[in-house]
């Protein structure tokens, strides 16, 4: 309902511009839609999680929509941040135990160069997809404060829990609330 609201708020003030439709091209007022609602609503636990298409560590590309009738849990994380290192092992492990049952643990890696991120994978041994943030907005869509910061994404795109940060009952926690969005 929130989003509706802002969705008209938004339009009525994009209908009222000053400078004639026709100066600006399609494409270019549905990104600008897009990042003011974003702006406004953010990605806000209940609001739907904006779609992204990044490539992965196999140069392939992959959105959140290829992801529906999942569960997912979304990690924004980086080779050099302590506390991201420190959650791997927890979501390797959640991987490991739920990923037969429908959740896609998805990692986006913050890093500026790729290069350091395979042989972290490896010497972690990450099975979970894992795809480049690169200059892509994502992390802003996702207004990612900190890192790491996960999100617990639902079989219908909804943003059910918001994590920033990472402590070691977070797993715990992970294990409780996943098998409740996997039964729905």
């Amino acid at each position: 309902m929130k989003i509706k609201i802002l969705m008209i708020s938004f339009l009525t003030l994009v209908s009222c511009s000053s400078k004639p439709s026709e100066d600006i091209a399609p494409q270019t007022k549905a990104k600008e839609a897009k990042e003011k609602i974003i702006a406004l609503a953010g990605a806000r636990v209940g609001f739907s999680a904006p779609n992204f298409s990044l490539k992965s560590t196999e140069q392939k590309k992959f959105s959140l929509s290829n992801f529906k009738e999942k569960v997912v849990l979304l990690d924004f994380w980086a080779t050099w941040c302590p506390p991201c290192r420190f959650s791997t092992p927890a979501l390797v492990r959640i991987n490991k135990k739920f990923k037969d049952q429908g959740l896609a643990v998805i990692g986006i890696s913050l890093d500026e160069e790729p290069e350091p991120v395979p042989p972290f994978l490896k010497k972690e041994k990450v099975e979970h997809l894992i795809l480049y943030a690169e200059d892509s907005s994502v992390a802003q869509d996702y207004q990612v404060r900190a890192i790491p910061s996960f999100f617990l994404i639902d079989k219908n795109g909804m943003i059910k829990k918001r994590y920033d940060g990472f402590y070691p009952d977070l797993e715990k926690e992970w294990e409780k609330e996943i098998p409740n969005l996997l039964s729905k």
